[in-house]
């Protein structure tokens, strides 16, 4: 009885998305603002997204991907290559390989 009451209310916000924004600090110390759309849950319980990152973290549901590998493997070698680039008023700092920290306003401590 119940789920014959709830599940008409439900369908009717099927397609609803919520859109939201907020500000991040980038790794250049520039504030930007960031929005997303995020599909409504219109049943009770976690959002699809919290569902996908605890099935994700289930050790069964992962199987080993060569390619994955392969760039996880790359990224790793590239942040090795990485050390924080400190800007010259002393605002603060990012991690930033030499070739991308801005000589202009930061010292790469490489």
């Amino acid at each position: 009885m119940v789920i014959a009451v709830l599940f008409p209310l439900s369908c009717s916000h099927a397609d609803d998305v919520t859109n939201i924004m907020f500000q991040v600090l980038m790794t250049s110390l520039v504030v930007e603002k960031v929005q997303y759309s995020e599909k409504d849950n219109m049943w009770i319980g976690p959002r699809e997204e919290d569902l996908i990152h605890v099935g994700a973290k289930y050790s069964p549901c992962m199987r080993a991907d060569e390619n994955m590998n392969r760039i996880l493997d790359q990224y790793d070698e590239d942040i090795k290559q990485t050390a924080c680039c400190v800007r010259n008023d002393g605002a603060g700092c990012f991690q930033s390989n030499e070739m991308e920290c801005p000589v202009s306003t930061c010292v790469s401590s490489l």
